[in-house]
């Protein structure tokens, strides 16, 4: 023990450098009170450790050093058979050995005798230890576990294969490295096993068959764990040189995966180029693949959706690729090119309930779900009988993947026909299977992902929505997942940036996306992207800008026929040109008739579509073009009305935004009452410029926004 100002300096610097770990403050305690002098005794733990090592016998010292190479602990019988020269778990000379460096606190020992697992007592013990280690004797000590492993009966070929590699030996660790690989692939681990085939196809002896064979186990781990361009780009080289049927395989499997990762210019020529090969053509235009679904709908209806069930053994290797490629481009089209996914959606079918085998044809049926939804609340008690007779299906044929996408592909249909509570509830079940499953399944979770997202903003949940947006788009950036990517930054999703009355970064989401995304032609995502264009436009008080969006994009989107074939899509197009045109014409004296008839005529057409939420957005178009006009009394009406209609539905955030202007416009206790709910709804989803908010989704009542602005609670200046 020592005193004075020169032991206190000592004690603070072996707390400080030892981090309070008991372990290194007794070895630079000890290490401090063997010293002679001032300045002779170690300066960190490190050298304090090396110090101790420094000391070790021959067998300690190869002991500490092989633990600390193994990346998990050895057992004892393994150390030492590693240690050589007649050592055993039970001798004299290891448990000598082992013993001190037990006291010494150097390695810790779990078990009993030859059993027992050993390990560096501290990472910092493992660091040191490597830190003196030469090259020469590090690699002659990983050859010594490698072969000690291999005599062992509980050995792990990642282990071996680590040990092989830090031996030299390539080409043994090639192998070990590629059976590691299969093992993390069956338990599910895909980064790791993708990493282990990587590492297997550094051996530079190996075939090129042998080398061919683990490219295409490897596009399968990075196809499995969601890295779909790059498991695009070793399925294509794993194709070269195999057997025709095997590479038409893996080229559809790389197209397949480039459009699930959104690489949609990439991956469509790669995807026409395996539907030539199993005598399937893509349409070339949305015209002609209007043509192509109208006749194989029809045949469709004649024929119905029964089939006869066969065993996938009766079914030749060329039909099940056809089947298979069609059900990729339908799914990868979907969400994209979604007119000519539509006809593969139908091709596929007939394709599948022609084949007979069981979980295909549920596959396709599950699919079936979302196109039979498309037509809104008019098709809906098809689309209810189809969505039962999925549930069957993908129940027996008891495969996951069939599963997720009944439930999935339902709350896709109940979305479209304006059913938000159930869709969220079935969408969400079917990315929870999605990711039990885990086996290529980017797309489906994405999509589900996607319309859980949709859900939320109609129903209001604020809060959840960001939440989620916040911890997807990391999840898609990490892996490279551009569609998934995509979706988490533009359409509703974009609103997790307004929440936080941050316009910059959500336009700066917007551009990031497109700017990675296809030109050619006009797809949902550009329909998305006009969305989150407008709404941002709107928030941000540039009506201009916004109505500007609208009209630029309006021709190109209503050519590509999605409007047209997708009423949701059609009522949101409608609503978001109306939104735009009034809050326009609430600062544009010149040409304010004319675009409050275009208002009112957008509101007609949203009046005659079958869907609730459809004739409630037209209700407070209506009521905003009143407001223009200086018609209190209608428009407090019409808000009423229109109010009554989104409660009804689940709505919350349309019916706060029009609680916030109707307790704006009326006097009273009911416009107290009317307000103060509207500012504690926004408050509960942590919005912070709520009256902002009110004019993105109900303008026409600029008179009023500063009264809007503060009785919401806006927590910036206006």
């Amino acid at each position: 023990r020592r005193s004075g100002e020169h032991g206190e300096a000592e004690a603070a610097s072996i707390a400080s450098d030892a981090g309070g770990r008991p372990l290194f403050i007794d070895i630079l305690a000890r290490r401090f009170g063997l010293r002679e002098g001032p300045g002779a005794a170690p300066s960190s733990v490190e050298a304090a450790l090396r110090a101790l090592l420094s000391e070790l016998d021959p067998d300690a010292r190869t002991i500490v050093e092989i633990v600390s190479l193994a990346d998990a602990p050895l057992r004892a019988r393994v150390v030492a058979a590693a240690l050589g020269e007649g050592a055993a778990p039970g001798g004299d000379g290891f448990v000598q050995a082992l013993q001190r460096l037990r006291v010494g606190r150097l390695v810790v020992s779990a078990g009993a005798r030859g059993d027992a697992l050993l390990e560096p007592y501290h990472d910092r013990v493992r660091a040191a230890v490597l830190a003196d280690m030469p090259p020469e004797r590090r690699a002659e000590r990983h050859r010594r576990i490698a072969l000690a492993l291999e005599g062992s009966d509980d050995a792990e070929p990642r282990a071996l294969a680590l040990h092989w590699e830090g031996a030299g030996d390539s080409v043994r660790a090639s192998g070990y490295a590629a059976l590691a690989g299969d093992r993390a692939a069956q338990a599910l681990a895909f980064d790791r096993a993708a990493s282990f085939y990587d590492q297997a196809m550094q051996a530079i002896d190996l075939s090129g068959e042998e080398r061919r064979k683990l490219k295409a186990k490897l596009g399968d781990a990075l196809a499995n764990g969601g890295r779909g361009k790059r498991a695009a780009d070793v399925l294509r080289e794993a194709a070269i040189g195999a057997p025709a049927a095997e590479a038409l395989e893996l080229r559809r499997r790389a197209a397949d995966q480039l459009l699930r990762s959104g690489h949609f210019d990439e991956g469509v020529p790669a995807l026409e180029g395996v539907l030539r090969s199993v005598g399937v053509r893509l349409p070339p235009t949305p015209l002609s693949a209007i043509v192509y679904l109208l006749v194989v709908r029809a045949w469709l209806f004649v024929r119905g959706l029964g089939y006869r069930k066969r065993d996938p053994t009766q079914v030749s290797a060329e039909a099940l690729v056809r089947v298979d490629t069609c059900y990729a481009a339908a799914l990868g089209l979907s969400m994209s090119d979604q007119i000519r996914g539509a006809a593969l959606q139908a091709a596929s079918l007939l394709a599948a309930l022609r084949l007979g085998e069981p979980y295909r044809a549920a596959r396709a049926i599950a699919l079936e779900q979302g196109y039979s939804s498309q037509g809104g609340s008019r098709s809906w008690p098809r689309t209810e009988k189809i969505i039962e007779r999925a549930a069957r299906e993908a129940d027996a044929c008891g495969h996951p993947l069939a599963r997720g996408l009944a439930s999935g592909i339902a709350g896709v249909a109940e979305y479209l026909a304006g059913h938000f509570v159930a869709g969220l509830a079935r969408v969400d079940r079917g990315v929870d299977i999605f990711r039990e499953y885990g086996r290529d399944v980017s797309l489906e979770t994405a999509n589900g992902e996607l319309f859980g997202i949709i859900c939320l903003a109609q129903l209001g949940r604020l809060r959840d929505l960001r939440e989620r947006v916040s911890r997807y788009l990391p999840e898609k950036e990490r892996r490279g997942d551009l569609y998934g990517s995509i979706n988490m930054r533009i359409g509703w999703a974009n609103l997790a940036w307004l929440v936080e009355d941050d316009v910059d970064e959500a336009r700066r989401q917007i551009d990031d996306a497109m700017a990675v995304w296809s030109r050619r032609g006009f797809h949902i995502m550009h329909y998305y992207e006009l969305l989150a264009r407008t709404n941002l436009a709107l928030y941000a008080g540039a009506p201009g800008d916004a109505h500007a969006f609208v009209r630029d994009r309006w021709r190109p989107m209503h050519r590509s026929l999605i409007p047209g074939r997708i009423p949701s899509i059609r009522v949101s197009a409608w609503d978001m040109r109306a939104r735009a045109a009034l809050a326009v014409a609430e600062g544009d004296g010149k040409d304010r008739d004319a675009l409050l008839r275009t208002v009112e005529g957008d509101a007609r057409r949203l009046s005659r579509e079958d869907l609730a939420h459809a004739a409630a957005r037209a209700i407070a178009l209506r009521a905003g073009v009143a407001s223009v006009r200086g018609d209190r009394t209608g428009a407090a009406r019409l808000l009423r009305e229109a109010l009554a209609c989104f409660v009804s539905l689940d709505m919350a955030l349309n019916a706060a935004a029009l609680r916030s202007v109707l307790g704006a416009l009326v006097d009273g206790d009911e416009g107290r009452a009317l307000s103060e709910e509207a500012a504690a709804w926004f408050v509960s989803q942590s919005v912070k410029r709520p009256g902002r908010f009110v004019t993105m989704l109900a303008p026409g009542f600029g008179g009023l926004a500063g009264g809007i602005s503060r009785q919401c609670g806006d927590r910036a200046n206006a």
